[in-house]
């Protein structure tokens, strides 16, 4: 699998470019062939913009750690897809301060992420498993 994730589960590339490629290649060979992501960041956490299933989204993420995505209104084929990709169920859901849904995958349970959350004014964010 390894075109679909290697943006998540290695070195997605050293310039906005190959990042790009990298994420746009993983979308496409899971089918999302409508999908168009741009990097924004070559440093970690790495960052990308684009539309996906006709809404504006952003996905943050390192390497076999944690993804987090960002998108205007809720999509469950949207969340479906990135669990696809990334081999794990998100573990927490919330919206931001700007009224954006958000979603992140974690492996395992991340210890204290629901405080920091909190501490960041994020109201009752849930955890989903």
């Amino acid at each position: 699998m390894s075109l679909v994730n290697d943006w998540f589960t290695g070195f997605p590339g050293k310039n906005l470019y190959d990042i790009s490629e990298s994420l746009r290649r993983g979308f496409w060979s899971c089918g999302y062939s409508a999908t168009w992501m741009q990097a924004q960041s070559t440093e970690l956490p790495y960052r990308a913009t684009g539309r996906w299933r006709n809404q504006d989204v952003a996905l943050e993420w390192e390497p076999n750690r944690f993804a987090k995505l960002t998108m205007q209104s809720e999509d469950k084929a949207v969340v479906d897809g990135l669990s696809f990709m990334v081999q794990m169920k998100p573990v927490l859901q919330y919206v931001d301060a700007k009224g954006q849904i958000v979603y992140e995958w974690w492996p395992g349970r991340p210890t204290g992420r629901l405080k920091t959350l909190a501490e960041s004014g994020i109201q009752n964010p849930k955890q989903l498993r």
